[in-house]
């Protein structure tokens, strides 16, 4: 997160080691409280989507999806979607790259309930996997950046709240992360060798990273980069942001009335 820092100006830069602070929220405000008041901010909004992109990159966040469901976690699994974006099906390839993406936003005139939709590995899998690994050409990953942020800013014109984090965790922490997977029985299978390999390209992805958030950190949609080192600390920092841009959003909402 501190390479990170250093080489993207992104404004909101949440998380870290304060230990102080675990404590005292996990003694005084328990996470599933703070997970409560987040989600009845979600529900009293809903006349406005909200998309949720954590990108997952595994080079530089090492199988934190764990994370994506702190949000939600007391919501009915009706209430919303998670989507885990894989390679492109054939029929996906035939359209524009963004395509896939606006099919799964959340819609009224579809059958199903949710006006929740979380995104684990985005839209931004062009300017970061796509990239480094040579699965899209140079014209096609540089000039996804001006079209991911029409994307997201049509998203907000059109009443979406969109809330973008990248989770962040020092090589030294991931590393711990996979031996401590390879030792225990249950855990082996979040651990491939592709994760391996791709630690290989760290530099690689934290310079891409640095480039997507440079790029893609707008008004309309900004990053918020969370520390992860410390799990406890980060599931507080998703909920804590989440509440402050639900309840900015709310705020907007009743002003307009």
């Amino acid at each position: 997160d501190q390479e990170l820092a250093r080489c993207a100006p992104v404004d909101v830069i949440i998380g870290g080691h304060d230990h102080e602070r675990i404590e005292d929220r996990s003694t005084g405000v328990p996470i599933f409280k703070v997970a409560a008041d987040a989600v009845e901010l979600g529900q009293v909004t809903l006349a406005r989507l909200l998309i949720t992109p954590m990108p997952g990159v595994q080079a530089l966040c090492a199988h934190l999806s764990p994370l994506l469901y702190v949000p939600v976690a007391p919501l009915d699994l009706r209430e919303y979607q998670i989507y885990n974006i894989g390679a492109p099906m054939l029929y996906e390839l035939q359209h524009p790259y963004l395509w896939r993406f606006w099919t799964k936003l959340p819609n009224e005139q579809i059958d199903r309930i949710s006006r929740i939709a979380i995104f684990d590995r985005t839209w931004y899998g062009r300017v970061l996997v796509e990239r480094i690994e040579g699965f899209a050409t140079d014209a096609e990953w540089q000039r996804a950046y001006d079209e991911i942020n029409r994307f997201e800013a049509d998203l907000v014109a059109a009443g979406t709240i969109v809330i973008k984090y990248w989770l962040a965790i020092d090589k030294g922490e991931q590393l711990k992360r996979f031996e401590a997977r390879e030792e225990t029985p249950h855990k082996q299978f979040k651990l491939t060798d592709d994760d391996w390999r791709n630690r290989d390209k760290w530099v690689d992805y934290v310079q891409s990273a640095a480039d997507m958030l440079a790029r893609t950190n707008t008004k309309d949609a900004p990053w918020a980069i969370i520390a992860t080192n410390e799990k406890r600390q980060a599931r507080l920092e998703v909920l804590d942001h989440a509440i402050k841009q639900l309840s900015a959003a709310l705020s907007i909402t009743a002003d307009t009335k």
